[in-house]
């Protein structure tokens, strides 16, 4: 920052130096630079501007926004001139090529001619007799297909010659067609010449190519002598040609010069064409100014081709009216103005808004030095009693709030001059918050209750303060009412309860209906097809092998007594989880006249969970302990179902509690002094101290949010108590949980099964 300071202190003042010696020196002495008038009046604008800038810069708290002013500015300025450089790059990449478009078109013409010529001549060189007719024939098939080929002329060496096309120059009396002639006779190689002329006010160039021909005249040894019978002479317009290549694209802005470097400089000029885009598009370019106009040309692109015995280049130059891809030329320009007028507005926002900020800084930490306000204790009080401002700002507090017990905050002491808010839950700000106001507003008391935690209530009442200079404060007092609440609760529970066995008992109803019927039907399905079944096995020793219902008749005697009782034993489990729901409501335990097979409810409430287990964890284990009973029997005196819904709880449980699929769940049973202990171990992340008393409360859940009903443990307590036993629970958070089930092992003999038999469920 002081760097910045003194490079504008020092800039002011060599411009206010330069300024008082344009004012004050005569005109001999003064200085140079400020001769200009455009540079005198920028430098009186800019002298002010300094000096109001450096005056600025003094005070460190503009520094900041100087910085900003002056990085905006730098950033939009590079962002103009990387436009522009790469705006240019494409203008360069885009005018190469159009200019490699059109050359190798004008290139691929003279080509195309040359080869036609060469053609006709090999042709005219294999032909025995009759040259003439040949030449004719193949003559007026070639230009019609090449039209800047204006003629083609067989000259003999006998002097007879043959022309096909428009020829307007006398080709046997031409200086420039006989040097051609001459030339190629020499060499006996092609050879080129060309004549540029004036035809209806435009310069019109033509080039001939003369190619001699040769046939070899066998001798008596065997030898051959070639001797020259004649030329092919190709006329090519090659002002024709170049409007042609030129025409391939859309006027884009872009002159032609086309020059034959094999000649002198004098003599080298061929053809020029001058973009329609551009103003002097009518000035001519002659022989003897087109290397002026060569070398005022800033971008060209020149390429160089071999013709006859001669060099050709063609020079593309773009003018300053060359059309390029883009839509906005003056992009560069619009973005480097907008980026300038964001900076500035940015800057004018930012100095704004951290004056404000500043000036509201200095404000509170005046309104805090000056604030004085005396505390007022009441210990001899039970309640907790706080007098705050409109801004929630701690004035007084009778006492130390227990605030990591009560109000669930991080357990700072409250302290004077803070915000209350801060001290508040989440839930209870906003509330707060608009009761004060409403006190503030109204002049009138208000009082709210408010719960923190699991059993603590809290009765808030507001009192507002009437003082000289008005109602700015008001008094809050907290009254612990648990013990209150706790009854309110309990009765409020119980109601809840009998509604919900109410619910349970209009579903159950409308469940029973139709599963009532299904058993009914399910049953005459049975009796039905005990009495089909002899009908429908004669048939088959008659008609062979027949379907049922898309079945082999073999398969369906097999399936459908397995898929009746199926249907059977589906509708009596439907029934008896309705008894379950409606248990909760009624104090009768359900109907337990069954022996039950703890390993056969455990293998019944896993098989019930199996798509459960497959989606949280890939080791589940289960183990059932017999080794201590007499028969290998664990048996309890219950009720299946009521068992398998408690084993399916625990089950579920556990396996949502599981962070990833790598942890496990074990469930075991075993005979323990004459109990059966049914363990079921995660190792998922436990629960949490202040939880586990509650655990098994009605309503109380921690996965509110994924679709807890807080009724899993609740019914799974009530349902172990009603078989008279007992359940509880073991759990660290992070080390998993362990709930254990105790249930009163069955003794009696008569009517007890043997392992063999299968025991109804």
């Amino acid at each position: 920052m002081s760097i910045i300071k003194i490079l504008i202190y020092n800039v002011n003042v060599c411009m206010q130096q330069m300024l008082v010696s344009r004012i004050c020196c005569t005109q001999s002495v003064r200085n140079p630079i400020l001769s200009f008038p455009w540079v005198y009046s920028m430098f009186e604008f800019l002298c002010p501007v300094c000096s109001s800038l450096a005056r600025w810069v003094r005070s460190d708290r503009h520094m900041s926004t100087l910085i900003l002013l002056l990085c905006g500015m730098l950033l939009s300025c590079v962002t103009w001139q990387m436009m522009v450089w790469q705006m240019e790059f494409y203008h360069r990449t885009e005018f190469d090529w159009v200019a490699q478009t059109r050359n190798r078109v004008f290139q691929k013409g003279v080509s195309s001619a040359i080869d036609i010529i060469k053609t006709v001549g090999v042709i005219l060189e294999e032909e025995d007799h009759d040259e003439t007719n040949e030449f004719l024939h193949l003559s007026h098939h070639f230009l019609s297909d090449n039209p800047w080929l204006a003629s083609l002329t067989w000259w003999q060496e006998s002097g007879t010659v043959a022309t096909v096309g428009q020829e307007d120059i006398d080709l046997q009396n031409s200086p420039l067609v006989q040097e051609g002639l001459a030339r190629a006779r020499t060499t006996q190689q092609m050879a080129i010449n060309s004549i540029s002329r004036e035809s209806g006010g435009e310069y019109r160039l033509k080039s001939f190519i003369f190619l001699p021909v040769y046939k070899d005249h066998p001798l008596a040894d065997n030898h051959a002598v070639r001797n020259l019978i004649g030329f092919v002479i190709g006329g090519i317009d090659v002002s024709r040609l170049a409007n042609t290549s030129i025409g391939i694209l859309e006027p884009r802005g872009v002159e032609f010069l086309l020059l034959d470097e094999t000649l002198s400089t004098q003599s080298q000029f061929l053809e020029f064409y001058g973009s329609r885009l551009s103003p002097e598009h009518h000035l001519k370019i002659t022989p003897s100014n087109w290397s002026s106009w060569l070398q005022q040309q800033k971008r060209i692109a020149t390429e160089r081709f071999p013709v006859a015995d001669r060099i050709w280049s063609i020079t593309c130059a773009a003018t300053p009216y060359f059309r390029s891809a883009e839509g906005f030329p003056d992009a560069p320009f619009v973005v480097l103005i907008t980026g300038l007028l964001l900076t500035l507005i940015l800057t004018v926002l930012f100095y704004r808004t951290r004056n404000s900020l500043i000036e509201r800084t200095q404000l509170y930490d005046e309104l805090s030095r000056s604030e004085e306000t005396l505390r007022v204790f009441f210990e001899q009080c039970p309640d907790i009693v706080l007098i705050v401002d409109r801004e929630s700002v701690i004035r007084a507090v009778n006492r130390d709030l227990p605030l990591t017990k009560v109000l669930d905050t991080d357990g700072s002491p409250l302290v004077q001059g803070k915000c209350f808010l801060n001290f508040l839950p989440a839930d209870l700000r906003n509330t707060y918050q608009t009761v004060v106001d409403t006190v503030l507003r109204t002049g009138q008391s208000c009082q709210f209750s408010h719960q923190t935690g699991k059993l603590i209530w809290w009765e808030i009442r507001i009192a507002p303060i009437h003082r000289k200079t008005g109602l700015i404060e008001a008094m809050v007092l907290f009254t612990n009412i648990s013990e209150k609440r706790f009854v309110e609760l309990k009765a409020l529970r119980n109601a809840r309860l009998a509604s919900m066995g109410a619910l349970a008992a209009g579903i159950a109803h409308e469940i029973n209906n139709p599963n009532n019927a299904i058993l009914f039907n399910a049953s005459i399905l049975r009796r039905s097809w005990q009495d089909a079944l002899p009908v429908l096995q004669e048939h088959h020793q008659v008609a062979a092998d027949f379907a049922l219902g898309g079945v082999s008749f073999d398969r369906a005697v097999e399936a459908i007594p397995r898929l009746i009782s199926g249907i059977a034993s589906s509708s009596e489990r439907i029934k008896k989880i309705v008894e379950n729901v409606k248990q909760l409501a009624r104090d009768d335990p359900g109907t337990m006249e069954h022996f039950i097979n703890v390993e056969e409810v455990i293998c019944t409430a896993l098989t019930i969970l199996e798509h459960q287990t497959i989606r949280y964890t890939d080791h589940l284990s289960t183990t059932v302990d017999t080794s201590n009973t007499a028969d290998g029997l664990l048996l309890v005196y219950g009720n299946f179902q009521q068992l398998e819904q408690v084993v399916i709880n625990l089950v579920i449980n556990a396996l949502q509690s599981l962070p990833d699929r790598s942890r496990s769940v074990s469930v075991t049973a075993c005979c323990l002094d004459g109990m059966v202990q049914i363990t079921v171990e995660d190792e998922g992340c436990g629960i949490d101290t202040k939880h586990q008393p509650f655990v098994f409360d009605p309503f109380f859940t921690t996965r509110m949010s994924s679709g807890g009903t807080g009724l899993g443990l609740s019914l799974a307590q009530e349902i172990v108590t009603n078989h008279k036993g007992n359940i509880h629970v073991r759990s660290k958070p992070g080390d998993g949980t362990i709930m254990i089930i105790m249930l009163p092992m069955d003794t009696k003999q008569e009517g007890r099964p043997s392992r063999s038999q299968h025991l109804p469920t």
